[in-house]
């Protein structure tokens, strides 16, 4: 079966990151609204929102994405290490760039950050007071919830290293 092979799993894993990577220009083109103002970016919220089952099937469709992109680079990493048991006495780079060599430990720590996102944005499990959050029309105030989120020091630094590991990633 040809996913299972090595060259199947680095095609599951090209298209999965591209996939992600689309996922990931259209997240930004949505959260830009926010220089919009509160109601674009709370009007945007709501459509999206609206959108109920399509939704889920875009958030399961994600997830069954970055597990694939996950189980294909921990199988491959674990075939490139069988494949080579006993390292190089003196590591050389010819070609590879800092942020291919890194690939693994970028790789760790978006997924942190994602799963912080996920928590802080979406499920809203880190601070659960944003839940409560209304604008004037009656809609969840995401635009005061993030600039709530962002006035914390720390958060913003996580933020900043997250997006600057994800886009070293891509």
């Amino acid at each position: 079966f040809f996913f299972w092979t090595s060259t199947g799993k680095k095609f599951l894993m090209g298209v999965s990151g591209l996939a992600l990577v689309g996922f990931v220009v259209g997240h930004l083109i949505g959260n830009l609204q926010m220089f919009l103002g509160q109601e674009a970016v709370n009007r945007y919220a709501a459509f999206l929102k609206s959108t109920g089952e399509i939704l889920w099937v875009v958030r399961f469709g994600l997830i069954a994405l970055t597990v694939t992109h996950i189980v294909t680079a921990i199988s491959l990493s674990l075939e490139n290490a069988a494949a080579r048991p006993i390292g190089y006495a003196a590591k050389t780079y010819k070609e590879a760039t800092y942020a291919s060599r890194t690939m693994k430990v970028s790789g760790l720590i978006v997924l942190a950050f994602l799963a912080y996102h996920l928590a802080h944005y979406t499920l809203l499990i880190t601070h659960p007071e944003y839940h409560h959050l209304v604008d004037p029309q009656g809609r969840h105030d995401v635009y005061s919830m993030v600039v709530l989120g962002f006035s914390r020091p720390w958060i913003s630094a996580w933020y900043i290293l997250g997006v600057f590991l994800l886009g070293m990633h891509l």
